[in-house]
């Protein structure tokens, strides 16, 4: 046990290294690196470990020597403060340049570590991180300490809403001794099973519904997989007439642990057991007949389309005995808990087949009993519809044995002699039509030009082939085949209109994005789309979800979802020059080192500009976002990766006023702004002495922005120099002077003194 333990914390000594990281930016300009996130991070830490999506760390060196590193990790959060440091072993980077990607799943050696030990104990028991709002930074280091690249970044771990019961209602009356429960499913972010487990409890006298349901014995408790309805067991204990009964509902995850906020517990409902439901006339005389032959044809149509029907070849089916309660309207499919007699056919399959490669079928089989009429002018009460007037029959109806496909309504009933031609029977594909949403900051302005690959693998036999645009001719599970390849609409939108869901295991479409053009370099990780009941990716499922059996039930499914950026890379390009004071601004700034910084500049009401940098809270502040170099000719170029929440507040920040800042207090608009600071003595940044600088400002949606000409002053310096007669220490005329510099640097400004 104690050896289990030592493992499992080494685990997350390890996780706690690679768990959201946004962007890393190089301290050292040999050093620069990229990290990519998952945009649906995982709190499970069995995830971090085994799962290699979750994050890409990059690491791009372009030094000339070979280096060893190593990592030092700070993970916090606002409920336990400082929750770790975690130290890595020794990283080797050979001579560059080169890049090195390392993701979460990577192996990495533990050197040293400082955990809070609270922290790690909730951990260890949950095994998963707790939901509160984080802080984690990483550095890279040089065997010698010093610093190469760093980046902080904040993350959430929030659990989903806790399951919201159905039926019955809070103080219903169940006419049924056999009742269906039913709530609203908890959708994990990690798309994992949820577990649910219901308790009803009897109340006793003067008990309050929490006290019986949290102290009293159950009359019935059980654990379901991934079900969001159940119907009482005709085995179980009982519900006795006139009892009051509590039930709650708790989401649990795979680890058994609450799955959900408030402890993944629903609210607390009662109901009470009455007397049965159906009030009928006696049940018509039922005639029986003994040998059966039914044959027809299985066609299939996608719901809400006019696409022509097409057969529904070498799929299996069933014939099943079903009720039916005819009425005004569609006639409604019973259930046992509808009906008050004891039909233990209900549901029943008498007979298995497979339809052929024009899709029909025939079976034959020995049935004791018949179709007809059971009851007429009969009141029963329907599960979620109440009291409902029509007249009972037993038909026969045929089931696809296939979660692609909902099976026909149509009712077969037999002739005298027991035999039927059913016809040709409808089925429909189950229909999903997605709607998605690219969400890229930097091309806002209906400017969005990506192209959106949906592909599946894994494809069944029965799977519909005129699924979206594909044009396959058959389904090989071997392949992976592309059903929609489609420019996004220039706000980012896009709708797949003709999906099937995908319920078996290996059947998956995979979504994956594309710039249609290199000035859209926003990176969008692929996803997995899954209909399955959790979505991955938010996802949302508008309605009540697919629940219909047959044909006529079954509506359209819709989803939605909006689609994130891992990261958004920006461009920011210029010239650099210089000039001596009182001169123009002629000279390329040239071979210089120079970095890009965040910055919050105030404009003040009335005119004029602050730096308020050091006053503000923003935790980004004076942060260097990117490192470059000038070439020959003054040109710079900044490669910037953001992340999505920090681009769209580049410029006009927030209204302000009396800020107090240097003792002094200002009203006006705080301006996030990006400034490139030169790296040089012999030269001040550009606009240096200026409050403003030569401050950058995003000036339209565009991953890549021209700032112009900026302009340093060199830090220049009047030397006087008189020449003497040594005897006489008088001034001595027509000498010529001349200033020699030793070990002349290649950043002096070649022009120095009028350019000798």
């Amino acid at each position: 046990m104690q050896k289990v333990k030592e493992l499992f914390k080494n685990t997350i000594k390890t996780a706690l290294l690679f768990i959201f990281i946004v962007a890393a930016n190089a301290q050292n300009i040999n050093w620069n690196s990229i990290i990519t996130v998952s945009p649906n991070p995982s709190p499970y830490i069995a995830d971090w470990e085994s799962d290699p999506r979750m994050l890409a760390y990059t690491v791009i060196y372009n030094g000339n020597k070979e280096q060893n590193t190593y990592t030092k990790a700070v993970l916090s959060g606002k409920r336990y403060g400082e929750l770790g440091t975690v130290k890595g072993n020794n990283l080797l980077f050979p001579s560059g340049p080169l890049t090195k990607i390392f993701r979460n799943t990577d192996i990495l050696n533990i050197n040293e570590s400082n955990l809070n030990k609270k922290f790690v104990t909730n951990v260890m028991k949950a095994g998963r991180l707790p939901e509160d709002d984080y802080t984690i930074c990483i550095s890279l280091y040089s065997e010698k300490g010093e610093l190469l690249t760093e980046a902080c970044a904040d993350f959430s771990i929030n659990l989903p809403d806790q399951p919201q019961l159905i039926y019955p209602a809070d103080k219903d009356t169940i006419n049924v001794a056999n009742p269906s429960f039913q709530w609203t499913p908890v959708f994990s972010s990690t798309g994992k099973i949820i577990k649910y487990a219901l308790r009803i409890c009897e109340v006793m006298y003067r008990q309050t519904p929490l006290k019986a349901i949290t102290a009293n014995v159950p009359v019935y408790e059980t654990i379901l997989t991934g079900a969001t309805i159940h119907l009482y067991p005709a085995d179980g204990f009982p519900l006795e007439t006139g009892k009051t009964y509590v039930w709650q509902i708790q989401a649990l995850d795979e680890y058994g642990q609450p799955a959900s906020v408030n402890q993944g517990k629903s609210e607390i409902w009662t109901f009470v057991r009455k007397n049965t439901s159906v009030i009928s006339k006696p049940p018509i005389r039922k005639p029986v007949y003994a040998v059966k032959k039914i044959s027809g044809k299985l066609i299939y149509d996608w719901p809400g389309s006019s696409a022509e029907a097409k057969p529904l070849k070498n799929v299996s089916v069933s014939l099943c005995v079903e009720y039916i309660l005819k009425r005004a309207g569609l006639p409604v499919v019973l259930s046992k808990a509808d009906l008050s007699y004891k039909f233990d056919d209900v549901g029943k399959v008498l007979a298995t087949s497979q339809t052929d490669n024009t899709g029909n079928f025939d079976f034959s089989f020995n049935y004791a009993d018949s179709t007809y009429m059971m009851a007429e002018d009969t009141t029963i009460r329907i599960t979620d519809a109440g009291f409902v007037k029509g007249d009972i029959y037993k038909v026969l109806r045929l089931k696809v044995n296939s979660n692609y496909y909902a099976s026909p309504s149509q009712n077969i009933m037999l002739n005298q002699d027991g035999t039927a031609d059913a016809g040709t029977l409808t089925a429909k594909a189950r229909r999903y039509q997605v709607f998605l949403k690219l969400w890229d900051p930097l091309n806002a302005n209906d400017s969005m030009k990506y192209i959106v690959r949906v592909t599946r693998k894994g494809v069944r036999d029965d799977i519909p082939i005129d699924e979206g645009d594909s044009k396959r001719t058959e389904n090989n599970p071997n392949s992976e085949y592309v059903i929609y390849d489609r420019n996004v609409e220039k706000d980012g939108s896009l709708v797949l209109p003709m999906l099937v869901q995908n319920k078996y295991a290996g059947d998956e479409y995979t979504v994956r994005v594309f710039s249609a053009d290199n000035n859209h370099p926003a990176n969008y990780s692929p996803f997995k789309l899954n209909f399955s009941g959790s979505q991955g990716n938010s996802f949302t499922l508008l309605g009540q979800g697919d629940k219909a059996v047959y044909a006529d039930d079954y509506t359209v499914q819709y989803l939605e979802a909006n689609i994130n950026p891992a990261t958004v890379y920006a461009q920011f390009k210029g010239v650099l020059k210089y000039k001596f004071y009182g001169q123009s601004c002629t000279f390329p700034l040239k071979n210089i080192q120079t970095k890009l910084v965040i910055k919050y500049i105030l404009r003040k009401m009335g005119g004029g500009y602050v730096d308020v940098s050091d006053y503000v809270k923003d935790s980004d502040r004076n942060k260097v976002v990117s490192y470059a170099a000038t070439d020959s000719s003054g040109n710079v170029v900044y490669n910037v990766g953001l992340q999505s929440f920090m681009v769209d507040s580049i410029g006009a920040y927030r209204k302000v006023k009396d800020f107090p800042a240097g003792g002094n207090k200002y009203s006006g608009h705080i301006y996030r702004a990006l400034r490139v600071i030169v790296n040089s003595p012999y030269y001040c940044s550009p606009d240096e002495g200026n409050s403003y600088y030569g401050d950058i400002y995003f000036n339209e949606a565009s991953h890549v922005q021209d700032f112009g000409t900026l302009c340093s002053l060199v830090r220049s310096y009047n030397l006087n120099i008189t020449v003497k007669n040594e005897e006489s220490n008088l001034p001595l005329n027509n000498i010529d002077v001349y200033l020699m510099r030793y070990k002349y640097p290649e950043s002096i400004p070649s022009d120095e003194g009028g350019g000798y």
